[in-house]
């Protein structure tokens, strides 16, 4: 069915009530205001939807191009950190290459523009010992990934970890199940070979490139573990013993015949006796001495032990003559401290004739806070950096002295002394 607008005379196909062109009533459909608005508002949906339309279309390339944006300089610093591996290596014509695709696809990568004017600088001095860098002609992945191939099947692994990085660079969209089992069996040697020749740090670096590659990967954790912890063994020995036996014990657990493990703890476990005997603290020297004694029994540690027993006997017997009687404690000195933000507590428990005695135990406390220190070898107990005024409460653990009330004020160094009363004849 065919109408004509009466106004404008445009022809309409089928039941329109207004017209399309200039909203006019059609048929008596009463109006034509009405119609009007409606025809400009489908006009105006229109017009949205389109720019809708539009805006999605330029949101979509710009989103676009701002990926392919990312890819490039993801892409680029993986030629740069090639450039850069193949530098400390000694193939400087690998690493040229590697940098200056890398400052192609990013200008403003300046750092590979400030390793290129290094390379110069090396290329233009070279040293006797330094490495023959072989031309690589530009090669398709499929080339590449043979290459790699064959430095892995002839176990040149520090090769093949270079060529992964360089291959990953050049090629970021290849993906490769065999390169990726290539690269995680050339870290894993890597670190087998530092770990037999005693490069700890290089054996760990190894292990954390593995772990990347395969994290739930359990066995090259706990390797990795232990490489840090013999590490760790490391940093302590000489100047904490008792960390160093701790973390060596740790090994021993886990595999004795991991390295020398099993030689270190009985060597720490020596010292730490030898050193405990010059400090005058038998009994910890007896106790190093059997542990020692205990991974490696010979006549000359099992002298040392007894000799260090019978001190340790000795020392507790005239320990327990000495302190014979009732302790008293008392208020020594107060003086000015070093530091006026805090309070000092300190002092000796002595026996009858005056002597420090060791292992003696004082507590502290007020309110419901309390702390306890044990006396050194002179006898010397302290709790530092206290910060709250109180009347700290100190009380002698080892004996049957009355607690002592000590009034402190912040900037004060206290003194306070527990000492035996002479035995009655």
């Amino acid at each position: 069915m065919s109408t004509e607008c009466p106004t404008c005379h445009v022809s309409i196909d089928g039941h329109a009530k207004y017209c399309p062109r200039c909203g006019e009533p059609l048929s008596g459909s009463g109006d034509s205001s009405r119609g009007f608005r409606y025809t400009n508002l489908a006009s105006l949906v229109a017009i949205l939807v389109g720019l809708a339309l539009v805006l999605l279309i330029v949101g979509s390339v710009a989103a676009g191009l701002r990926e392919r944006s990312l890819r490039t300089v993801i892409s680029a610093q993986r030629h740069y950190e090639a450039g850069v591996v193949f530098m400390e290596n000694g193939r400087y014509d690998l690493a040229e290459r590697e940098l200056r695709t890398a400052l192609r696809m990013e200008p403003s990568l300046t750092d590979a523009q400030a390793k290129l004017d290094e390379l110069a600088q090396l290329q233009a001095t070279p040293t006797a010992d330094a490495a023959v860098p072989t031309e690589v002609p530009n090669e398709s992945a499929k080339d590449a990934l043979a290459r790699i191939r064959r430095a892995y099947q002839a176990g040149d692994y520090e090769q093949v970890t270079l060529l992964v990085i360089s291959f990953r660079g050049a090629y970021p969209d290849e993906q490769s199940s065999e390169l990726n089992e290539m690269q995680l069996a050339s870290y894993r040697a890597l670190a087998e070979a530092a770990l037999a020749e005693d490069h700890m740090s290089d054996a760990v670096r190894h292990f954390d490139n593995a772990l990347l590659l395969a994290p739930s990967d359990v066995e090259l954790a706990t390797a990795r573990q232990m490489a840090v912890l013999y590490v760790d063994a490391g940093r302590y020995w000489g100047g904490d013993w008792s960390s160093t036996i701790a973390i060596l014990e740790h090994l021993v657990a886990q595999d004795p015949e991991y390295k020398d493990v099993y030689t270190l703890l009985y060597n720490a476990h020596l010292n730490y006796g030898n050193e405990a005997v010059t400090a005058g603290e038998s009994c910890l020297a007896a106790e190093q001495y059997q542990a020692a004694y205990n991974l490696a029994p010979s006549d000359e540690v099992g002298g040392l032990q007894a000799a260090a027993a019978n001190a340790c006997l000795s020392s507790a017997v005239e320990s327990e003559l000495l302190v014979a009687g009732d302790f008293v404690g008392a208020v020594i000195s107060v003086q000015p401290a070093g530091n006026a933000d805090f309070i000092y507590i300190y002092g000796y428990v002595l026996n009858s004739a005056s002597k420090g005695l060791s292992g003696m135990r004082v507590r502290i406390s007020a309110w419901d806070w309390s702390a306890v220190a044990t006396t050194d070898s002179a006898g010397l107990f302290s709790f530092d950096g206290l910060a709250t005024p109180a009347t700290y409460i100190l009380e002698l653990l080892d004996s049957d002295a009355p607690p002592l009330e000590v009034p402190a004020e912040l900037g004060q160094s206290v003194q306070v002394n527990f000492q035996a009363l002479a035995a009655a004849e």
